[in-house]
């Protein structure tokens, strides 16, 4: 009879857990995280026609043309690990 009442007691301080989470969750405003994500279309020649976030390149390889290199793709992928 003991293990039910320690198991109620689990239950009952992981649903407050979850709880608590979903309180801090819903205070959050999305609208003032500081990201800017665009699709840079008439500036190609800078962009190269990528979507960016915080003026970074989202790419999945490197592109020397538009000097697209491994360190910026890292950077736009951590800005959008972020979001």
């Amino acid at each position: 009879m003991h293990w039910k009442s320690t198991h109620a007691h689990m239950v009952s301080k992981s649903c407050t857990m979850v709880e608590n989470e979903i309180d801090a969750m819903s205070r959050v405003r999305l609208m003032t995280i500081p990201f800017h994500i665009t699709i840079n279309c008439e500036n190609s020649q800078l962009s190269g026609r990528y979507p960016t976030i915080n003026t970074l390149r989202f790419a999945y390889r490197i592109n020397e043309k538009v000097r697209l290199r491994r360190e910026e793709i890292n950077a736009a992928f951590s800005n959008a690990a972020q979001l």
